[in-house]
């Protein structure tokens, strides 16, 4: 018996039964939805960041995002229109070492969210999934990986010996805030840094410290100087810095301007944390402050607690 040399091909194709509910329905063409979401993360590389923003009319094909990531590919609209909100929120936590708290509650947040999304629950009262689809979520958990070894412990001992050398009117390791070179990070960012430096100087600190020294310069430091890179690429909607004073939240500018009062607003409803603005020498040097200044968007800092 000779086996057939092509025992797939069928002449004309494959003949397959019409057995389709919508047979006898004619074709049509959906009109756009009134409102389309673009996820900036499509595939599992990188995600893409807006290359447009609110207002901008874009029309189909329009790149609307992309990222020069080794993986990822740029996203492109699907139809034309005005874009009308983009969101992008940037979580960060841990800026001092001894509130290593917070990176912990961005974890635990993070952890709560990845399970609303597999188990199709709600995060916050929000659908979990929902959120995925419309928001961008970018988490720092620890801006001072240093500093927290320190506050908790953890560092070397020449590390710890190096630390509590500068640590002479400090309860140490518990009262560590600064960087492993001593610098307090959140007063190394570049607006309002000159201020941040008289202040702390008017208080005897002109030298690397467990607290208090901003630095010889804005962003001089390599964590805070990748944090402002990477916001800078982000280029979130809204940025929140977790801190630990307790109970309080900063969403005014240093004109005392809130961007978003609304959203400032529903934000100390959710947590029962009070506005307010902070201390007058605190109000300088920092990210939040920085990126206020920068973009005009809204900004927190969170004191939980």
């Amino acid at each position: 018996m000779e086996f057939p040399k092509h025992p797939f091909r069928t002449h004309g194709g494959a003949a397959v039964p019409h057995h389709k509910n919508t047979w006898d329905i004619p074709s049509s063409t959906m009109p756009p939805p009134e409102k389309v979401i673009l996820p900036m993360q499509q595939h599992i590389g990188a995600p893409c960041i807006p290359t447009v923003k609110k207002g901008d009319h874009v029309y189909v094909g329009t790149v609307v995002g992309d990222s020069d990531a080794y993986v990822s590919a740029p996203v492109h609209a699907s139809v034309s229109g005005t874009v009308t909100e983009i969101t992008q929120v940037m979580l960060t936590g841990g800026h001092h070492g001894n509130e290593w708290i917070t990176s912990l509650l961005l974890w635990r947040i993070l952890e709560d969210y990845i399970t609303a999304i597999r188990d199709e629950g709600a995060l916050f009262g929000f659908a979990a999934r929902g959120l995925l689809r419309r928001t961008t979520l970018c988490m720092v958990p620890l801006v001072n990986p240093d500093g927290a070894d320190i506050a908790c412990g953890a560092a070397s001992p020449a590390e710890m010996e190096a630390a509590a050398a500068m640590s002479e009117h400090v309860a140490f390791p518990t009262g560590w805030k600064a960087n492993g070179a001593g610098v307090d990070l959140n007063l190394n960012y570049p607006v309002g840094w000159e201020e941040a430096k008289a202040i702390k100087a008017a208080a005897g600190v002109t030298a690397p410290a467990a607290r208090d020294y901003p630095g010889q310069a804005p962003l001089d430091q390599p964590e805070s100087r990748a944090l402002y890179d990477y916001t800078r690429r982000f280029a979130p909607h809204a940025v929140a810095a977790f801190h630990t004073q307790g109970g309080e939240i900063y969403a005014a500018d240093r004109r005392g301007k809130i961007p978003d009062e609304a959203l400032a607003k529903r934000l100390a409803s959710a947590s029962g944390y009070r506005l307010c603005d902070p201390a007058p020498e605190s109000a300088h040097g920092g990210y939040r402050d920085w990126f206020l200044e920068e973009y005009h968007r809204p900004a927190f800092t969170i004191e939980a607690g």
